[in-house]
């Protein structure tokens, strides 16, 4: 699972020339939940921007706004008929500076922060679609992350993780030319597992409101 991120402050690096920033300029974010936006990555009309989805995707049956995927488990999304349209058709990329997992103490439940080994931001598999908005009505364009099995450094902390991809896999995912979704699924799985690292952080990011780069900040495992 994947339901907290943080999200970095300049994109230039990360999207290189071929993508269009079509976003305004934002601050480095350290405490995004699903339903807010978030940056992706896409191609649209032929054109590879860089903008801000609605974290979630409410399909359009559900009018009640009660069914928000804001994950796509890697093993459903070739067959879930919520899934597997974007799947083929509108796949996206989701930059994230760390994403949070909760790793179970007894009765207490500590916090991690998840990052690149070498600072890079990651690069999440995602899919996106024309959602309902629950809250404001009518449509808008929302973006869902894929999540797999996990890596060895993922294991001790929860059984699901996003799937990074890395440079080489970036441009195959976005290529609007490929359809064959047997082919996307053998992309989906965890990454290499000197690739990021996981350390404890403060409760403070329990808390949605709480944000500042504190947050991302290690502190001694309490174990």
């Amino acid at each position: 699972m994947c339901g907290r991120l943080a999200l970095p402050e300049d994109y230039k690096e990360i999207v290189g020339k071929d993508v269009r920033i079509v976003m305004p300029p934002r601050p480095p974010r350290y405490n995004v939940a699903p339903t807010t936006p978030i940056p992706a990555i896409a191609v649209r009309e032929g054109e590879k921007t860089l903008d801000l989805y609605r974290w979630g995707i409410v399909p359009f049956w559900s009018k009640d706004g009660k069914l928000d995927l804001f994950n796509a488990r890697d093993d459903k999304v070739a067959t879930s008929g919520a899934y597997k349209g974007p799947l083929a058709k509108s796949r996206c990329i989701v930059p994230a500076s760390y994403f949070y997992e909760w790793r179970k103490a007894g009765a207490r439940k500590i916090p991690y922060a998840i990052h690149r080994r070498d600072g890079r931001p990651m690069l999440f598999a995602g899919i996106w679609a024309m959602g309902q908005d629950p809250k404001q009505g009518g449509e808008v364009a929302s973006a869902c992350i894929i999540t797999t099995g996990p890596n060895a450094v993922m294991e001790p902390l929860h059984n699901r993780m996003p799937v990074i991809l890395d440079d080489e896999a970036v441009e195959e995912w976005l290529d609007p030319e490929l359809h064959d979704l047997a082919t996307l699924q053998l992309m989906l799985g965890p990454c290499p597992d000197d690739e990021i690292e996981a350390y404890p952080i403060s409760d403070a990011v329990n808390k949605v409101g709480n944000e500042g780069p504190e947050l991302v900040r290690p502190r001694p495992d309490p174990d």
